[in-house]
């Protein structure tokens, strides 16, 4: 998300749009109005890599919603993403799923051992929904992966703080922690 997207030409969340489908030119675009980016997030953090953005029109899907409290190890997750099958895969047009294992916690992460399905190159942003009282609730983002079985995810109830700040109210163009579009100054917060 931006800011970290400039060397791929975008520069704005607006200058996103969310697929919603599971084969890669057939489901439905919406347009990004607004997003988060966390901001301890760099290329060598290994936490803080984690975001949301706004949709201009609610999606074709039903959210699910954030987990309260962290997964347990040895729980089974179900993961999904857009990524490839393999180190060297080229076939990353179609959204998969599998089950994974919680395999350590940490304060705001945990690893994933895949048990059999694991996360890959192209699945980062992508869910780990565990079940909770008999309810899906998205646990965790996939963040980084070796592909062969280890995935490390952001915990969802670690940024649920951010999370609600970040849908409960829409942009303003105030310092508020949202990039907000059309102030008659730069907002503060976009990139």
């Amino acid at each position: 998300l931006p800011p970290n997207l400039n060397d791929v030409g975008i520069y704005d969340y607006t200058d996103i749009e969310v697929f919603f489908g599971t084969y890669v030119g057939n489901g439905e675009m919406r347009s990004v109005s607004s997003g988060w980016t966390d901001p301890g997030w760099n290329d060598n953090a290994m936490d803080h890599d984690i975001g949301l953005v706004r949709l201009t029109a609610a999606g074709p899907a039903t959210p699910l919603p954030p987990a309260t409290s962290a997964p347990y190890n040895n729980q089974s997750v179900r993961v999904a993403g857009f990524g490839v099958t393999s180190e060297n895969g080229t076939d990353s047009d179609r959204k998969r799923q599998g089950s994974a294992t919680v395999d350590q916690l940490y304060l705001t992460s945990m690893d994933l051992a895949g048990s059999p399905s694991s996360t890959c190159f192209g699945d980062s942003g992508g869910a780990t929904i565990a079940n909770v009282g008999g309810q899906e609730v998205l646990a965790g983002v996939h963040s980084r992966s070796d592909c062969y079985g280890l995935s490390y995810e952001m915990r969802v109830d670690a940024y649920l703080g951010a999370i609600n700040n970040f849908i409960g109210a829409a942009p303003s163009c105030a310092a508020d922690g949202q990039c907000a579009s059309g102030c008659a100054e730069p907002d503060p917060e976009c990139p």
